[in-house]
């Protein structure tokens, strides 16, 4: 993946952190209501996941594992759902930062594996 993707995707996951820090701050939102959408987005990656990590077989490569990795990034940028009654493009895309950065979500088909994932938490953790 090249350095531009990777600075759009340290960008998401800052606009979204500040988002969610404002949203909060304001009281514009619930706390209650931010854990269900979370909950919602990691529901919606995990039947994503399955359908993008069902092409590749048994014996797929590193590289390959990456590309499917990658789609499944292509995937999250472009997700949209209705969040506090209103569609949320831009709050999807930058969530799904989030949640990855929690150890909830993961593009590469074995980062829990790569990461040392155990109960979403990294054991560097």
């Amino acid at each position: 993946m090249g350095l531009p993707r990777i600075h759009n995707a340290q960008r998401d996951f800052l606009k979204a952190s500040a988002q969610r820090s404002k949203w909060l701050r304001q009281s514009r939102i619930d706390p209650a209501e931010l854990t269900k959408y979370d909950a919602e987005l990691e529901e919606r990656y995990t039947t994503q996941s399955a359908i993008v990590r069902d092409e590749l077989s048994a014996t797929a490569t590193d590289d390959e594992k990456c590309q499917n990795g990658r789609q499944l990034l292509g995937w999250g940028r472009n997700a949209t759902s209705t969040f506090a009654g209103r569609e949320r493009a831009v709050s999807d895309e930058c969530s799904y930062h989030t949640l990855a950065d929690q150890f909830r979500v993961g593009w590469h088909p074995e980062f829990s594996k790569v990461f040392g994932v155990i109960d979403g938490a990294s054991r560097e953790s």
